[in-house]
């Protein structure tokens, strides 16, 4: 196990798990995001290529990120219009369901993003910080800047 988490700080990968877990849940979860660090690693311009930009977010995320940009893809345009209307966005705009996808990946690599390069991601697009100051804790304050960027 201490090898296992000495590979990880060497890779920078977090080693920080939810809950406690016994040592050998420890030790499954630690080798499989190794795994995952490495494999994202060789394959980084496929990666890149599908819009996930590994170096933002870290290697674990994208892996995360591409398991659901691989399911958007695989969804109808009935799905698509439902992900689009349980988004709150507005019913007016006429989107096409290719636009929907792209969406929707977008939203699953910003809701990754750091919260200093998720507030850069805003002030590049024109999003006012504003609205963030009302939102709760952190993540209701991502929540709230990802639904900025989508309108």
């Amino acid at each position: 196990l201490a090898e296992l988490e000495r590979d990880c700080s060497q890779r920078h990968v977090d080693t920080n798990l939810e809950g406690s877990p016994s040592e050998e849940e420890r030790r499954v979860e630690l080798a499989h995001r190794l795994r995952m660090d490495l494999l994202v690693g060789l394959c980084r311009a496929w990666y890149e290529l599908k819009g996930i930009p590994v170096s933002r977010i870290g290697t674990l995320a994208a892996s995360h990120v591409a398991e659901q940009v691989k399911h958007i893809e695989g969804c109808t345009d009935e799905e698509l219009e439902k992900w689009y209307r349980n988004a709150g966005l507005p019913k007016e705009r006429e989107v096409s369901p290719a636009d929907i996808a792209e969406m929707w990946k977008r939203v699953s690599v910003w809701s990754c993003l750091p919260p200093p390069q998720l507030r850069a991601e805003c002030e590049m697009h024109g999003v006012s910080l504003a609205s963030v100051i009302r939102a709760g804790d952190l993540e209701e304050q991502r929540e709230e800047l990802v639904y900025q960027l989508l309108l």
